[in-house]
């Protein structure tokens, strides 16, 4: 995901030195990144199905809160499992991109802020 790169670079920048004018533009475009990224990440299919079953919902919560390398092997085995049925080519996406911290974050915030959709 470039997102994530350039959230990286956005936010190194920010730490910075830097007039008061350049922390109020930085801070605008990680809110426009952030804002831009929610909707591609909604569509995962593991977070739709994160969405209709709490349990779902928090062994993915636990994975994420987890070290990057044990983040990525308990993920690789959770979203390969028959009961998420993600396709492989689904499954190595999430993983490249769950890789990098920022991504992970993000993807933690939404699934702990997500309510359960309710069947009508």
């Amino acid at each position: 995901m470039p997102m994530a790169k350039l959230r990286s670079a956005v936010q190194r920048f920010a730490a910075q030195p830097s007039p008061p004018q350049w922390v109020r533009a930085l801070k605008a475009v990680e809110q426009a990144l952030d804002q831009a990224v929610q909707p591609e990440l909604a569509q995962w299919h593991f977070i739709q199905l994160a969405r209709q079953s709490p349990d779902v919902r928090q062994r993915l919560v636990t994975l994420l809160r987890l070290e990057a390398v044990h983040r990525q092997a308990g993920l690789q085995t959770y979203l390969s499992s028959p009961r998420l049925q993600c396709a492989p080519h689904e499954v190595r996406e999430a993983i490249t991109h769950l890789r990098h911290e920022a991504v992970a974050a993000k993807v933690l915030a939404l699934l702990e802020h997500t309510e359960p959709l309710r069947d009508s």
